[in-house]
């Protein structure tokens, strides 16, 4: 205990000797519950808790038919339709083609769906970790209908899912939902304990939680500990998250609104500098 408690105040008092100059904001950032554990030693240095992102896993050390049961039926649904296709999903060797094609699809997605890309260099290096990386995808007709690339991770039993390169022109074909199945079955096949369908919004809300929640998946909370330096700083920086929430927002603002948005920024701001 005592031990512990001397190297966690080494760790943070050294992060903020480390925080100077241009540095102005740091996080602890985790997806292992256990880090609870911490919450009270990070507040007393002048942490904030924030939740902005949770993976959803499955439990693959039980089998398939177990698993497809507890799904939502709208998930069942698709699965069913996706096999009225004669269609197959396969393991593709990583080559600069196959790697090329996942990232010319996966940018469709991420122009259709936002939010920070991935670039082609990224992509074409996975070819150099071949023990680490899956990428399935599924053929229909001679014509591959959609790819996705997973993450290998032996040392926490898990299958990682990465990125998609699914497009709205695949959709038809079920093919998120027949991808999905094939590398949950090959989780189950090789011993792993975990499928992580990785990160997304805790809010059930978002489209995409909701997609991934009906796999029957649990969502684990990723815990966010950030601070500034100095510690106003922080107030800034949440201030400029609500307005560009509000810049980004696709609904149209009524002037409630406006003048509600405003007043948050406002509080957010004001009440940060004085807690």
């Amino acid at each position: 205990m005592g031990d512990e408690e001397t190297a966690l105040e080494l760790i943070l008092e050294s992060t903020a000797r480390l925080c100077d100059g241009p540095v102005r904001f740091h996080q602890i950032s985790n997806v292992d519950s256990s880090y609870v554990r911490y919450h009270d030693s990070f507040l007393e240095h002048g942490y904030s808790l924030r939740i902005t992102n949770c993976d959803m896993l499955l439990d693959t050390s039980r089998d398939w038919d177990a698993l497809l049961a507890e799904m939502d039926s709208s998930r069942r649904r698709a699965i069913r339709r996706g096999h009225d296709h004669d269609g197959e999903v396969v393991e593709e060797e990583l080559t600069r083609a196959v790697l090329s094609e996942m990232h010319s699809n996966y940018t469709d997605v991420a122009e259709r769906v936002g939010g920070a890309r991935l670039t082609r260099a990224f992509f074409l290096e996975l070819r150099n970790f071949p023990e680490r990386i899956k990428v399935f995808s599924l053929h229909i007709d001679g014509a591959r209908r959609g790819l996705m690339v997973f993450v290998l991770d032996d040392e926490r039993s898990m299958l990682h899912y990465l990125c998609s390169g699914v497009t709205e022109d695949h959709f038809e074909h079920n093919a998120s939902e027949l991808i999905h199945e094939h590398a949950i079955k090959w989780a189950i096949d090789n011993g792993y304990e975990t499928y992580n369908f990785r990160g997304t919004e805790p809010d059930f809300r978002n489209g995409l939680f909701r997609f991934k929640e009906r796999f029957a998946t649990r969502a684990a909370p990723s815990l966010t500990w950030e601070r500034g330096y100095p510690q106003v700083a922080l107030a800034a920086l949440n201030g400029g998250r609500v307005a560009h929430r509000w810049v980004t927002s696709s609904t149209p603002d009524t002037p409630e609104t406006l003048r509600e948005r405003t007043a948050e920024i406002k509080s957010r701001v004001v009440g940060q500098v004085f807690s």
